[in-house]
This record gives C-alpha cells, structure tokens and sequence, in this order.
C-alpha cells in the first residue's frame, strides 16, 4: 500500500492534531499554531451570506474593535485571499465544461404569459434581466418556452426586489435525475495524483 493510499479519520485527526497544507500534505500542529488557532477563535465573527456580495472596504471598516495584531492579520487574510471576494452580487462563477439537459416526458411547449405588474417592478425586473444578460448569467433565447417573472419581498433590502421565475409548469413534465453519492473508493482513485 502506497503512503497516499489511506483515509485518516476524524478521531485521528483530532487526536493527533493533524492538518493539511496548501500542497496536500498532512502535518501535525506543534503547541504555538494550536494557540494561534485558539487566538483566532476568540475573533468575533462577522456573519455574511454567502451569496450575497459584501463590499470588501465595509467589511475592513467594522474592524474597529480589534487591536492592531489582529487587525493586521484580517487585512493580511483579505488582501492573499483577494480573488476570493465577490466584485457585485452577480459575480457568482460559471461553469464552462458542462451543459445542462434537461429532459421532458412529453415534448411540449410551455408557455405562460407574463404576470401583470406595476411600472415600478416591470423597471426592476427589466434592470435585473439586464444585469444579468451583462454577467453572462443567462442569455437571450428566441424559444417558444416561456416563464412568467415576478418581484418577491426579500428582507435584508426590505423590498420586493428578488426575482422569481415560475418554472410549475415545467417541472410538471420534466424527468427527474437520479444524482447518486460516488463511491468512496472511486472518489480515492481519481484524487490519488490530484496535486
């Protein structure tokens, strides 16, 4: 058996205080890093929603509380893991190497007509579509498939301002995808020369 070819478990790694490095590799935390680590525990978190875009600057700016040493190192974590950050809300990554399917029972078009809204939403929803077209989020089709849009109330902006397209229709007809969990075994054997 191969050096790599093992699975430590959550006990061991607990036990041994194990942890893994930006090249794979699995070492043991000596006494000064696991104090670091409960030096860093004891930072207040700030709660973000992961799909939300968090200006970068406000973020910096709510660090007043802390003293200099760990405001330091939140500006050293912020500006190494700069990449990481959502420019606007719909900086949100793509996939390039999947198209998705879709698979109907019948083949049939379903085609709703739009839902009657005020001028004000009609503007918020032609500016969303916008912006998304722009971001490459989605982009224009000349389908006889149609969907009708609406503005729902979304809290934290405490106005209706999250779209929502009414897919009922459609999922009446389409054929659900079985997605099972891989196999461990597999999961090892394609991540064994992963560097």
């Amino acid at each position: 058996m191969d050096f790599e070819d093992f699975i430590i478990g959550l006990d061991m790694i607990k036990k041994f205080k194990l942890a893994q490095n930006e090249d794979l590799k699995i070492l043991q935390k000596t006494k000064r890093e696991i104090n670091t680590m409960k030096a860093f525990e004891e930072i207040e978190e700030m709660k973000v929603n992961f799909n939300e875009h968090v200006n970068k600057n406000d973020f910096i700016t709510n660090l007043h509380h802390l003293d200099n040493i760990k405001k330091t190192r939140i500006h050293s974590l912020i500006e190494n893991y700069n990449t990481v950050f959502a420019k606007d809300k719909y900086d949100v990554g793509t996939v390039t190497d999947y198209e998705a399917r879709i698979d109907l029972m019948v083949d049939k078009y379903c085609s709703k007509r739009p839902y009657r809204c005020t001028l004000e939403d009609k503007i918020e929803i032609e500016k969303q579509v916008g912006n998304l077209l722009k971001n490459n989020l989605i982009e224009e089709s000349y389908s006889p498939l149609a969907a009708p849009v609406t503005l729902a109330f979304k809290r934290d902006e405490n106005t209706k301002s999250r779209l929502c397209i009414d897919f009922r229709e459609l999922n009446k007809i389409v054929i659900p995808q079985a997605q099972p969990f891989p196999l461990i075994s597999d999961l090892i054997v394609k991540a064994r020369n992963c560097k």
